[in-house]
Formats: structure tokens, C-alpha cells, sequence
């Protein structure tokens, strides 16, 4: 979860998510479309789960209660680094201008 989103997961990264489903469900690994659905929603839920975390930081009255509070659904560690990204300019601006595309 220390990734930004699916897109900035490595490659090898991605490889063990893939394994993993891979062993938990009968897949024809030679289609084409087996494989896509498998990474697209391997990224969605990962984008998802990222929104959902975001979603738990906004809630909080400033970045330092959100900072001191955290979650149960990652480690402090986690956290505290999704907050410093949260809060930093950067993504504020990504923000920004993901909102002003939406509209």
C-alpha cells in the first residue's frame, strides 16, 4: 500500500499479486482476456482501497489528529506515510485538477 497507485507498483510487485490469484483460481493463463481481467482488477481494487484509506484521512479534524489516530486496517508505518503524501502539495494539486477534469 506505500505505492501512489497500481501504476507505481514494480513490476515484480505486481508479479506476486498475480501469482497469487493465479494459485487461488483455475485460469487458462494463454487467454488474453483472463490475464486483463486479472490485472484490471487487481488495479481497481488496489486504486480502490487507496480511496477508501484517503476517505478515513479526510474525516479527521487536521493531518495531526489523522497523524496520532490512524487506522486498524494498516500498520503505523503505512499510515503515517499515505498522511505525509495526503498531505503533501503535490497530490493536493493532483486533486485539484482531477476535480476540475470531473466537471
Amino acid at each position: 500500500m506505500r505505492h501512489e497507485s497500481w501504476s507505481f507498483v514494480p513490476k515484480e510487485e505486481k508479479q506476486e499479486l498475480i501469482d497469487r490469484v493465479r494459485a487461488d483460481f483455475i485460469l487458462d493463463w494463454t487467454k488474453d482476456n483472463h490475464r486483463e481481467m486479472v490485472v484490471t482488477h487487481l488495479s481497481e481494487k488496489y486504486n480502490a482501497y487507496h480511496y477508501e484509506l484517503h476517505q478515513v484521512y479526510l474525516k479527521y479534524a487536521s493531518h495531526e489528529e489523522a497523524l496520532r489516530g490512524g487506522t486498524p486496517v494498516v500498520p503505523k508505518l503505512v499510515w503515517e506515510l499515505l498522511c505525509e503524501r495526503w498531505a503533501s502539495r503535490t497530490f493536493k494539486v493532483y486533486c485539484e485538477s482531477h476535480a476540475r477534469e470531473i466537471e
